[in-house]
């Protein structure tokens, strides 16, 4: 599934070998690719190849081989463009495999920044470092557009990869010669831009508008409104510390979740001896007791406040098992304590979504039964952590016959705090509600270069280290 769909972006992302030194420059010219229903233009610069250029074209002589081996291994790669630079530095690569997803249109930004990181995390079990994951849109797809090197920083590569009508499509610059130049860059990204689909793209369906509401917690007494466009949602299952989950009406996987709960009511009586509700608050924690509860690290967690509120927020990413597959997300965590109680507001998504300004509105709303005047975070700096988690998993499916990832993480923390002593016990209930996109199986790797001993991907013809002829069905690692 989604372990493939990282192996397919990453093996056609790191494509074949550079070839002996070209002369030939010719102007911006355009390339009907029938297998992938489109048309894109190719800056000046490059000696093109497809799978129509002539046998008898000179380009294959140059490169010491013939149309039909080019081909073959066009065909086994899922090439079906090569454009190849002049000085033999870089290349512009264009693939496509079938995919039983429709269009990435049809997935929200949400999701597709789930996919992109769940990708990232992946590479680098291929030896591929990811720099930076964007959403691109294009007039007619959405892409993710993907910034990588190797371990050995030899190769950086540029990708911009979509489904467009059931066809995964890679177009990727790869230089050789260090980093991307911004020439690259823009070379890359006008032949993205150039791309003209035959068929139109979907249309998506516009969620339903709704008008906001205020929500109660009928245990805590705490009340908040919940913005417009978004509705309440049943949890997949009974959860003992998340109370709701709301969910954009128009955007798929954006959710809020909240949950409280009594810490000071499981306190053990025996340790409540000497101490009262109001010592379990804020003050009680410092921002490396949060990370631990947030199993993440002290440099993820700061303080925000809101509506006269000071919480502890932690940023960071979460890795959850959904059917064998790795699903990473990013997710914000909102901590409050307070005269016993523990609160927690959680957004699926980073502070840059576009969304979390709704969350924000919502945070500024709260309305809590009491707030204590003892607001101080972080005083304590020894108190000594116990953490035990847990992890359920679930499902949904779509309406486009794929399944969607819901990339909710949620993490609810439970605290039993002793005060004096310091020594404090907890539960962390870390829920993940996911689904993945279905893909196939690929177990390919690498092939060697005979001549120099260089580990190449898969589909390469050529060693971009010492220029030798690459014989792809002997050399599989």
């Amino acid at each position: 599934m989604l372990r493939l769909l990282a192996v397919q972006v990453l093996v056609v992302a790191i494509l074949f070998s550079a070839f002996p030194s070209i002369s030939v420059y010719a102007a911006s010219k355009s390339y009907k690719l029938s297998e992938l229903g489109l048309e894109v233009t190719i800056p000046s610069g490059y000696s093109v190849i497809t799978r129509n250029t002539s046998a008898s074209d000179s380009i294959f002589d140059r490169l010491g081989t013939s149309k039909s081996e080019m081909i073959s291994h066009f065909t086994n790669s899922g090439i079906y463009l090569s454009a190849i630079s002049d000085k033999n530095n870089e290349e512009i690569v264009v693939t496509m495999v079938e995919n039983n997803i429709s269009n990435l249109s049809l997935l929200s930004d949400t999701v597709l920044n789930v996919l992109a990181e769940t990708l990232a995390t992946q590479y680098a079990d291929y030896g591929i470092k990811v720099l930076k994951h964007e959403i691109y849109q294009h007039s007619q797809a959405k892409f993710i557009k993907i910034k990588f090197t190797d371990t050995g920083k030899t190769v950086y590569g540029l990708q911009y990869y979509t489904i467009y009508d059931g066809k995964a499509m890679n177009f990727t610059m790869r230089s050789y010669e260090g980093s991307l130049s911004s020439k690259q860059e823009t070379a890359i990204k006008t032949v993205v831009d150039s791309i003209k689909y035959d068929k139109a793209p979907p249309v998506t369906e516009e969620g339903e508008d709704t008008n906001k509401f205020t929500y109660t917690d009928t245990d805590s007494g705490v009340k908040f409104v919940v913005p417009e466009n978004w509705q309440q949602k049943e949890l997949s299952k009974d959860r003992e510390f998340i109370d709701v989950k709301f969910a954009s009406t128009k955007e798929v996987g954006a959710t809020i979740m909240y949950g409280s709960t009594d810490a000071w009511a499981k306190t053990p009586e025996s340790e409540k001896i000497g101490r009262t509700r109001a010592d379990l608050n804020n003050s009680a924690f410092t921002k490396l007791d949060i990370s631990e509860m947030c199993n993440t690290t002290a440099d993820k967690i700061s303080t925000v406040t809101y509506n006269g509120v000071e919480y502890f927020k932690s940023e960071a990413s979460y890795t959850s098992d959904a059917y064998g597959v790795d699903i990473t997300a990013k997710m914000i965590l909102l901590v409050y304590i307070d005269n016993g109680w523990l609160y927690m507001f959680q957004f699926g998504g980073e502070s840059t979504h576009k969304l979390y300004s709704d969350f924000e509105r919502l945070l500024d709303s709260v309305q809590y039964p009491t707030v204590s005047s003892t607001q101080n975070i972080g005083l304590s700096n020894n108190t000594s952590l116990n953490v035990n988690n847990s992890s359920n998993h679930s499902g949904s499916g779509s309406d486009v016959k794929v399944l969607i990832v819901l990339l909710v993480v949620a993490i609810i923390v439970v605290v039993v705090v002793i005060i004096y002593n310091k020594k404090t016990s907890r539960t962390i209930d870390q829920t993940c509600e996911v689904s993945v996109l279905e893909e196939q199986s690929n177990n390919e790797s690498t092939i060697m270069c005979e001549k120099c001993g260089q580990a190449l991907p898969i589909d390469s013809s050529f060693c971009h280290i010492c220029g030798a002829r690459i014989n792809n069905e002997e050399n599989v690692l």
